[in-house]
């Protein structure tokens, strides 16, 4: 079989394992962890049992796994889709295997990354405060920018925004209703005061760093060392809030590496537990790093959040994370039938080279159609790195925690733009309704409303382990903003090449969707 073979000795810290010659071949850990996946379903599901058995085959068997994991993956989700107990039996297997596979090298052993993070002996680590001397606000705000004008909207007029991004196709309904929740709750009930956010990969483009500092929250940042970090300091003097970041005795800076670091992270985490000891601790995951190190920092939050759950208990942790509609996930009926219903009305130019979401996409029986998000161009390894999350959230509700787990659009990020490719590609899909780009700011800013809200007290929310399910993933169809993905009536990959060529025309760089008191 064709593996990708990368070789990483001598690193340190989050390390895949070797294989029988000493090599990592990330592709051979991936089948493995996919693989028990498979098999706990059939177990666990018995009227999957032979489909489960032939997928595990044909996963075992692909040799070209790069290029054709997508269609696999997607079956594997609509195994999941079957019941409760599959999709259960699918994440703790997964996680089981993750666990059994990775490790961590502190510079003299290689041992389990679970069992490194499980001692008790860990090092001393500082706490820079910082203190924001502006008033906190007290509405909730996103700004958007129109034709290179900042606009901030509140209130009313972000309670329309995003009904009309609902209307339009990009989010789902509950997006709004959420919205509007925040617009009329007053800030005194808010979850800010009572609460400490830890944001792992604190300084990620769409993590909501500034938008909780904006409203006064204790955030404590989780990110390496370097100009990113010291940029979100040096904007304190104008924010509000208090900015906590993490330094080891004897180090130069503040910062703490997730792979390289991981137990000192742990430590730290508990430590501010105890230095805020009627705060409830919010852990968000937000890390991205690009190819297999992606896995690599994904293992590693999973696996702080998990000890830190089992040292302080439901009761005081809730998780966070943004969801990647570039996934297999559950597909609503509605959605899906608004799809096929643009297909059928399609524009007789939309015949040549563009396919029919709803039919190809579409994973899986009603009442729990998958939708399969897998993009080749991503890659095997975003999948995995991202599916885990899922796993870990719904583990963590049904064993009573709090969690918050939303789909984010794509996004116009620094490093996106930076590549002339992607910005390419952001700049004309918004051209195939109803798919919607947004701004940085604006998706970062949006995704902290919507955090907010599921942590909300006297709330119903999906987010909450006593909230409204049918099934476990219904957690992430709720607060939903994919970008429109669910309702567009062609296929990501086949629109691809028209984006690229309509966004070097700079077709469609603004945000689709917006109300014409903005767009104006």
């Amino acid at each position: 079989a064709r593996l990708l073979w990368l070789k990483m000795a001598p690193e340190l810290g989050v390390l895949w394992p070797p294989g029988p010659k000493g090599s990592v071949s990330t592709t051979a850990v991936a089948k493995r962890v996919w693989q028990r996946c498979i098999r706990a379903m059939g177990a666990a599901e018995p009227g999957v049992r032979e489909e489960a058995e032939a997928l595990q085959a044909a996963v075992a068997q692909e040799s070209n796994w790069r290029f054709n994991y997508t269609s696999l993956l997607a079956q594997m989700a609509s195994l999941m889709a079957r019941s409760p107990a599959a999709a259960y039996a699918q994440a703790e297997s997964g996680l089981e295997q993750l666990y059994s596979e990775f490790l961590f090298h502190d510079g003299k052993e290689a041992r389990l990354l679970r069992s490194v993070l499980e001692d008790d002996v860990r090092p001393a680590v500082e706490t820079q405060r910082v203190e924001g001397p502006q008033s906190a606000v007290t509405d909730v705000e996103v700004p958007v920018e129109v034709a290179g004008q900042r606009k901030v909207l509140k209130g009313e007029l972000l309670a329309k925004q995003a009904k009309a991004w609902a209307d339009y196709g990009a989010c789902e309904a509950s997006v709004a209703t959420s919205v509007k929740t925040m617009t009329e709750t007053p800030r005194e009930k808010w979850p800010v005061d009572d609460h400490v956010y830890v944001l792992l990969g604190g300084t990620s483009a769409f993590g909501p760093a500034r938008p909780l500092l904006s409203v006064g929250a204790k955030v404590a940042i989780v990110s390496r060392p370097g100009r990113k970090l010291e940029a979100l300091r040096s904007e304190m003097p104008s924010s509000a809030g208090t900015l906590l970041l993490p330094k080891l005795a004897g180090a130069d800076a503040a910062g703490l590496d997730l792979l390289l670091q991981t137990p000192a992270i742990v430590a730290w985490i508990l430590q501010l537990a105890d230095e805020f000891p009627t705060c409830k601790m919010v852990l968000g995951s937000y890390a991205y790093l690009d190819g297999e190190r992606h896995v690599r920092a994904s293992v590693a939050m999973d696996g702080i959040c998990n000890v830190v759950l089992q040292r302080l208990g439901s009761a005081r942790v809730s998780l966070a994370y943004i969801a990647s509609p570039a996934t297999a996930h559950l597909w609503p009926e509605s959605a899906w039938e608004v799809s096929k219903d643009r297909w059928r009305n399609r524009p007789w130019w939309a015949s040549v080279g563009l396919r029919d979401n709803a039919e190809l996409s579409s994973f899986g029986v009603p009442p729990h159609r998958v939708f399969n998000g897998y993009v080749q161009l991503q890659g095997p390894n975003y999948a995995l790195a991202k599916t885990l999350q899922l796993w870990r959230a719904i583990i963590a509700q049904r064993d009573g925690v709090v969690v918050s787990a939303n789909f984010a659009p794509a996004g116009r990020t620094d490093s996106m733009n930076s590549h002339s490719t992607m910005a390419n590609l952001l700049n004309g899909i918004q051209a195939f309704e109803p798919l919607v780009v947004l701004q940085q700011q604006t998706a970062s800013h949006l995704m902290g409303i919507l955090l907010l809200h599921d942590l909300l007290d006297g709330v119903s929310s999906p987010a909450k382990p006593e909230g409204d399910r049918t099934h476990p993933w219904d957690l992430f169809t709720h607060n939903a903003f994919h970008g429109g993905t669910w309702r567009c009536a062609y296929t990501g990959d086949s629109i691809g090449a028209a984006s690229m060529a309509l966004g070097y025309f700079n077709y469609a760089t603004g945000t689709a969707g917006l109300v014409d008191e903005i767009d104006s």
